[in-house]
């Protein structure tokens, strides 16, 4: 019985050694992975190896949860670019799937009855600054965060986490949107501040879309997790 709503995903951290041994692990995708794979014709080790494991992370997800075989699970690309998975005998249309990938950082998610989409972000070695200039947000992204519990504003958050959230949470209305926004379009109203793990000290965040935006998206979830921001959206199919 497939799940009339669930959302799954995880991370992967790669090493050197995982980058190396890919080529090895490739033969654990299926005949169609493999053309795209070599259709792609990366020249880079590392981008072929977030290819495959992506892929390899994405149906292990998949097969614990509903508990069947890999073989009977098949990551595929749409004509638009995004990925989907396609299980024998069951339905295409009920299962969405993304990928994000932040130099050896994978994210993976798989959507159930709804389209999902997830990015990753590293806080270091990118200047923010410059980035929200070229968006045209640098003065919104003044505003401060949120708490999500009283509606106050925040003071704790550096520049740096606000212009990243913002980011993460663009990438991820992109990718819900197919790409067919333009940049110009992605708004928001406010980042709200939910609440702090006690176990992990991971922080939780959600941003409103604007009402102005085309498209039915008006909430981005977001995680901070030590130095990379995790971004996810789900949007009704």
């Amino acid at each position: 019985m497939i799940p009339e709503f669930r959302f799954v995903s995880c991370c992967i951290y790669m090493d050197c050694d995982m980058v190396r041994r890919a080529e090895f692990d490739r033969f654990y995708l299926d005949s169609f992975e493999l053309d795209e794979l070599a259709r792609r014709n990366y020249q880079k080790p590392l981008l072929a190896a977030q290819y495959i494991y992506s892929r390899i992370a994405l149906k292990l997800l998949i097969s614990r949860y509903l508990c069947i075989a890999l073989p009977e699970i098949s990551i595929r690309t749409t004509s638009e670019g995004a990925p989907f998975v396609l299980l024998e005998k069951r339905e295409r249309g009920l299962f969405s799937a993304s990928f994000s990938h932040d130099n050896m950082r994978l994210f993976v998610a798989a959507c159930f009855s709804h389209r999902c989409a997830v990015d990753i972000q590293s806080l270091a070695g990118i200047d923010w600054n410059l980035v929200m200039y070229a968006m045209g947000w640098s003065e919104k992204v003044r505003d401060l965060i949120i708490d999500g519990c009283t509606s106050n504003p925040t003071y704790q958050w550096s520049p740096n986490l606000i212009c990243a959230l913002v980011w993460c949470s663009y990438e991820v209305w992109m990718k819900l949107t197919f790409c067919r926004g333009l940049p110009s379009d992605f708004s928001w109203d406010k980042i709200h501040f939910l609440e702090k793990d006690p176990v992990s000290c991971d922080i939780f965040f959600k941003i409103d879309v604007s009402d102005s935006c085309p498209y039915d998206v008006r909430h981005i979830y977001l995680r901070l997790r030590e130095h990379e921001v995790i971004g996810v959206g789900v949007l009704a199919s």
